[in-house]
């Protein structure tokens, strides 16, 4: 009983010794699972959605969501780079430094192509598990959401 209460005594010592040091590292935890809670209501908005629109199995909403999840992070790194770039394009397009618009235009449009690219991948990807009319759907559906989000 007593080695239980030390070892508690101590654990709650340093605990609260490394606080201070670990104060900004739970800041950025929290955010982070707050972040990571609104992208998963988000897929499954998304979800729901596309069940609803496609008429999916349970076993094919299952494989959907799979595949959604599998190219988030890809497409969350792409637009995460699409909106920097851009705002360091606002930040520097009155500055009449042509060189440096013009290389900034050329890599906005390039991380654009790759989420293109990563886009075309999913949907290759998610074909295999839906009928032809579920694939039109499909690409119907994530347009609409595209546009909302926009």
């Amino acid at each position: 009983m007593k080695r239980r209460f030390f070892h508690l005594a101590l654990l709650l010592t340093l605990g609260l010794l490394s606080a201070p040091a670990f104060a900004e590292d739970a800041k950025d935890a929290q955010e982070a699972a707050v972040l990571e809670a609104r992208r998963q209501q988000i897929h499954e908005l998304v979800m729901i959605r596309l069940n609803n629109a496609l008429e999916l199995t349970p076993a094919q909403s299952e494989q959907i969501s799979q595949v959604l999840r599998k190219y988030r992070r890809e497409k969350t790194e792409d637009r995460t780079k699409i909106r920097q770039l851009t705002l360091k394009l606002r930040e520097v397009s009155g500055s009449g430094n042509e060189a440096q618009i013009q290389g900034l235009i050329q890599q906005i449009s390039a991380a654009k192509a790759e989420l293109d690219k990563v886009d075309e991948r999913m949907f290759t990807e998610a074909r295999k598990h839906l009928n032809t009319k579920q694939q039109a759907q499909f690409i119907f559906v994530m347009e609409e959401i595209k546009r909302e989000v926009q």
